[in-house]
């Protein structure tokens, strides 16, 4: 899991994200039942397309009793990131259940939806 999230193994494995940036991290309170983070990740499209850049809010919980993880990364509009000029918001969703199948095994299921013109 921490492979797909951590900003240096995302821009290595992707050749297309050029920036991540970490915006917000907002704790599960009684208004947000679960805790969030908030990243800006912008992608560089071969010509004649415009970069890319979405913000994306990230969760994910544990779930013991069936040993995996639920995620949920989904796009957002967030006060201190403004548009940038010459770049294309885009908009996106996806969703993983990663499960423990042994000491060194785990399976790995993904959704996605994204929209590369806003």
């Amino acid at each position: 899991m921490y492979t797909m999230l951590d900003s240096k193994n995302r821009i290595a494995t992707d050749g297309n994200l050029i920036m991540q940036k970490f915006i917000e991290y907002v704790p599960r309170s009684e208004k947000t039942p679960f805790a969030y983070s908030v990243t800006q990740e912008r992608f560089k499209l071969a010509w004649p397309l415009s970069d890319r850049d979405f913000i994306i809010c990230t969760s994910f919980r544990y779930e013991s009793q069936h040993k995996r993880y639920i995620g949920v990364r989904k796009s957002a509009v967030h006060k201190n990131v403004p548009p940038i000029k010459g770049v294309v918001r885009g908009v996106g969703f996806s969703g993983y259940v990663i499960e423990e199948l042994g000491a060194t095994k785990c399976r790995v299921q993904q959704i996605t939806y994204v929209f590369f013109f806003h």
